[in-house]
Formats: structure tokens, sequence, C-alpha cells
């Protein structure tokens, strides 16, 4: 994924990737935030791509799977872009939050993305 980022894959030819990485893998945390970076403006996304990824990250993930923190990565790279939260509805956006809040209760105390995920998420 690493790689396909910097070789400027089209997104047809990531998706293909991507979804071959998810049959083998579906819950990689590394693989979903390298793939995020990917749908990021400074690679080969858009605001838009990169929070709807973390959005699909969210609504996707397993029960005790950090990968529900991917979508705070996203709304961090687009603060730190923008300057600014999304411009997500205030309901939505709470609700999101909320959802991840929820899911990162359930990783394993022990799980070494959860501190920098709840960081994020505080």
């Amino acid at each position: 994924v690493t790689a396909a980022r910097g070789l400027k894959y089209t997104h047809a030819q990531f998706r293909s990737l991507w979804n071959e990485l998810t049959r083998r893998a579906p819950h990689h945390f590394m693989g979903h935030r390298q793939a995020l970076e990917y749908w990021t403006p400074k690679w080969n996304g858009t605001d838009r791509a990169m929070l709807a990824f973390g959005e699909d990250a969210l609504r996707n993930c397993a029960p005790g799977s950090p990968v529900a923190g991917i979508y705070l990565h996203a709304v961090t790279v687009h603060i730190k872009r923008q300057g600014k939260l999304p411009s997500t509805p205030s309901s939505k956006r709470k609700r999101l939050l909320a959802d991840v809040h929820r899911a990162l209760n359930q990783v394993p105390e022990d799980n070494p993305y959860l501190p920098s995920l709840r960081h994020l998420l505080a």
C-alpha cells in the first residue's frame, strides 16, 4: 500500500490492491493507516475521499479493533490542512465521534495503538 502511494497508483489500481489487502487481512490497522494516507490530498486523494475512507473504516471495523480510530486520523489530517474541523454537520460529527469512543472502549487495553487513538479522540 505504501509503495502504491509512492508509485501514484490510479484510484482504480489502488482499489484493486486495497480489495486484495482487505480480503487477506480485513482489520489490519497499519494497512488502513497507510491506505488513509493514499486518500489524503497530499498524495492521491481529496479531503472528501480521505474522510469517507475514515468513515468506512469506522463503520466496517470489527468489535475490539482499533481500526475505528482511522476516522480520527482523517479528521486530524483535515484539521492540520484546513485549520478547522470538517464541514460535516455537527450532529453527524458528534455521532461519528461517539461511535469511535464506543469502539475504542472495546479495544483490549494492551493494544499498542490505543493510547495514541485515545489522545486523538480527546
